[in-house]
């Protein structure tokens, strides 16, 4: 897809007032569920693909947002450097999806995955839909800090998805989740997947070593670019 395509579609979800889906690509096939992974994608990893192929459902959508909140800093912190562009970051999800038909990209006008899930529920009205992370995204989804009334807002989340986390090497979900655990499905990703990070891949792209084991084939000509 061409890059100024890719760019105004960027442009568009900025300037957006309301929570909204804009498909790149193929237009989605009406699905009975839709699964949602959400994140920056700077790059998209092994364990972003694991996730979204262990959610089970009809349609998968990655999800990227311009105002994506940052999971290394809280609230107005400053996240590790990036190393892809936007329009690289989705050209690169694009060329995942492009051998997978039931893979989408969406870009999502707000970066609150309470309003993305309320953006999904539109755009896919009766579907079940399905919401993975990884159990540090679970750490955000929780924070109190991201919402004005976190309980109403996060009941509201879960009446409308359901929630599917991988956790990470020393993550007790039990712990994490707290109140919310009952209403979390626990996702077990193979080996060591679960222990990769978009983050870890851009330290060692910087440090110049060899990452093709973490990140998905289509995605590694984009991060041997940046």
């Amino acid at each position: 897809m061409d890059r100024r395509v890719i760019a105004a579609a960027i442009d568009r979800a900025r300037g957006r007032g309301d929570p909204g889906l804009e498909f790149l690509g193929q237009s989605p096939p009406v699905s009975g569920s839709v699964g949602l992974v959400a994140g920056s994608f700077d790059p998209m990893t092994v364990a972003h693909a694991a996730l979204a192929e262990a959610l089970g459902t009809e349609l998968t959508l990655l999800v990227w947002s311009p105002a994506t909140l940052p999971k290394e800093e809280g609230p107005g912190g400053d996240p590790s450097p990036g190393l892809l562009q936007p329009e690289d970051v989705l050209a690169s999800l694009l060329a995942w999806c492009e051998q997978r038909p039931t893979a989408r990209v969406a870009v999502c006008s707000h970066g609150l995955l309470a309003d993305q899930v309320e953006a999904a529920a539109e755009s896919f009205p009766g579907a079940r839909l399905v919401l993975g992370m990884g159990s540090d995204k679970v750490l955000q989804l929780l924070d109190p800090r991201w919402y004005e009334d976190r309980d109403a807002a996060l009941e509201s989340l879960f009446d409308r998805v359901e929630v599917a986390a991988a956790p990470r090497a020393g993550h007790a979900m039990e712990v994490i989740a707290g109140r919310w655990y009952e209403r979390i499905r626990t996702v077990r990703l193979p080996g060591a997947l679960a222990e990769i990070s978009s983050r870890a891949v851009r330290e060692r792209v910087r440090s110049g070593e060899d990452v093709s084991a973490l990140v998905p084939p289509e995605i590694l000509p984009f991060v041997r670019g940046g």
